[in-house]
């Protein structure tokens, strides 16, 4: 796998698999970095980005409710699991990752958000079973963001490719 660096306002890449295909991961997100509208509010609702065309593509062109769709949403979960139960080795590189000084995560207080994304910390706590429950409304949740909806277009509409 092989990583670019686009240099934008905050960490994030494009990668390449080995068979070719490239992907998006935007690290911002998990360290609860959200765009705002001129400082003001936060473009943001969710801390999940799952809009139509997302689930147009995961639900390989077809209606909700198809088998992709279900595996897609168990590899959310079981991948939330996982990070929960490994959170103190993650967190502990994590730790080590602050010396570099990199713009969102430069002091421990910028690993709370993540903590909080994962209910380890904050109101409730939780064990894994009803955290993987919260999780699960996060993204359905998400799904019906119309706000988030209407900035995915908006950011299409200033991104779309020259002709």
């Amino acid at each position: 796998m092989f990583v670019f660096n686009l240099g934008d306002r905050h960490p994030s890449n494009i990668m390449l698999t080995t068979d070719g295909r490239l992907f998006h991961v935007d690290f911002g997100h998990i360290l609860g970095d959200y765009l705002k509208f001129g400082n003001i509010f936060t473009r943001e609702t969710t801390s999940i980005v799952l809009v139509e065309p997302f689930l147009y593509v995961i639900n390989n062109r077809k209606q909700n409710d198809t088998t992709e769709y279900r595996d897609f949403i168990q590899l959310c979960l079981q991948t939330f699991r996982l990070l929960r139960e490994n959170a103190p080795s993650l967190f502990g590189l994590l730790y080590l990752i602050i010396y570099a000084r990199l713009p969102l995560l430069n002091s421990i207080s910028n690993l709370n958000y993540l903590r909080q994304s994962l209910f380890l910390i904050g109101d409730k706590p939780c064990e894994t079973k009803h955290a993987i429950k919260a999780y699960r409304r996060k993204i359905e949740s998400a799904q019906k963001d119309t706000r988030r909806f209407l900035d995915w277009i908006a950011h299409a509409f200033v991104h779309k490719p020259q002709r």
